[in-house]
């Protein structure tokens, strides 16, 4: 699966699919989301989930959606490879 991955998986939550400047990161993290329209509720259980987003954790605190996956199972394999490249730990996998 990560053979077949490009910007457009790994990044679909930034402009033009550009890799984040990993330094602003702590750690990546997995999280499920439901989208209501005007609003994306973020952090619902997988059981509950509409589709999952790949986070980095912010040096200030806070977190930036670097990708959305529409299975938990894609959003393990993206943390993984974005991980790889960022020397960044997984968490909530």
């Amino acid at each position: 699966m990560v053979d077949a991955m490009n910007n457009e998986t790994l990044f679909n939550c930034y402009t033009h699919n550009a890799e984040p400047e990993w330094s602003g990161f702590t750690a990546l993290e997995i999280g499920g989301c439901i989208d209501e329209g005007d609003i994306t509720h973020g952090g619902v259980p997988d059981n509950l989930a509409q589709f999952w987003t790949v986070y980095g954790r912010c040096t200030w605190g806070g977190v930036e959606a670097i990708s959305d996956c529409d299975t938990r199972v894609l959003a393990v394999a993206v943390a993984a490879e974005l991980g790889r490249r960022s020397n960044l730990p997984v968490r909530n996998e």
